[in-house]
């Protein structure tokens, strides 16, 4: 009788992952390589969250995700140990060219708050400045009240990209 010992190296999710998709796959957060390659496949191809269409920017707990698919998928279990999933993973959605991006400290953006607004276009940038006219989160969409008095709707990027 011969005895097998098998160690699970353990799936390791991304800091950070940039993808145009709405759902997130194990495969898009974690590279399933580590796996037999009996549950390759599926694993990679597990839907674990989505991310709203209008948004650039989405942070989803490890913790999360790593439940999502050991609950989808039982024989993940060894590889997703609860207590090896903390943090967070951030999703960023590339923006479409020529949308205006405004860019402030980081935070919210409450009314009255200064930011830029950005727009590129292959190796040419435009920045102006203005002032926001509501409130808005990492990837959510704002007014900007530009200083010539012009509106610039724009979608929050944080400090900047």
């Amino acid at each position: 009788m011969a005895l097998v010992l098998v160690l699970a190296a353990g799936l390791m999710l991304a800091d950070e992952v940039r993808t145009r998709a709405e759902v997130i796959r194990l495969g898009d957060v974690a590279d399933v390589a580590a796996l037999p390659p009996s549950l390759r496949d599926a694993a990679a191809r597990l839907e674990l969250a989505r991310v709203r269409r209008d948004a650039a920017t989405a942070t989803i707990p490890r913790a999360f995700l790593a439940a999502q698919a050991r609950a989808r998928l039982p024989a993940l279990a060894a590889w997703l140990p609860a207590e090896r999933q903390g943090g967070v993973v951030v999703v960023r959605r590339p923006v479409a060219a020529m949308q205006p991006v405004a860019i402030a400290g980081g935070g919210p953006i409450h009314r009255g708050t200064a930011v830029v607004v950005q727009v590129s276009a292959g190796p040419v940038i435009i920045r102006r400045g203005g002032l926001a006219l509501g409130e808005a989160s990492l990837g959510q969409h704002l007014f900007v009240s530009a200083r010539d008095g012009s509106v610039i709707s724009a979608l929050y990027q944080g400090g900047g990209q």
